[in-house]
């Protein structure tokens, strides 16, 4: 083996040493958006829990979120069945377990 193909293999194995590094990572950064995404929805339930009738606002203060963040929770949780909502005039969102 001469000195250039020495060189090109030890290329090859750090380019494919990087790619693993950068993918395992990527694993890493979606298993904790998941984990965050599902304590969220664990804080939103037991709050709403205790305070049924909650709307977004609320919840999102409770939890210390934004509106909008904690208002994706609320959709996701009520899609899921796990949370009812019930719509007042002017758009209010009330949102409880469900009967």
């Amino acid at each position: 083996m001469n000195a250039v193909t020495a060189s090109l293999q030890d290329d090859l194995v750090s380019v494919s040493t990087a790619l693993c590094l950068c993918l395992c990572a990527a694993g890493l950064f979606v298993n904790a958006q998941k984990q965050q995404a599902l304590q969220l929805g664990q804080k939103i339930l037991a709050w709403v829990a205790n305070h049924p009738e909650a709307t977004a606002g609320q919840v999102a203060r409770a939890v210390g979120r934004s509106t909008p963040t904690a208002q994706v929770g609320l959709d996701r949780l009520t899609k899921e069945g796990f949370l009812s909502r019930r719509e007042l005039h002017g758009g209010v969102r009330r949102y409880s377990l469900p009967a």
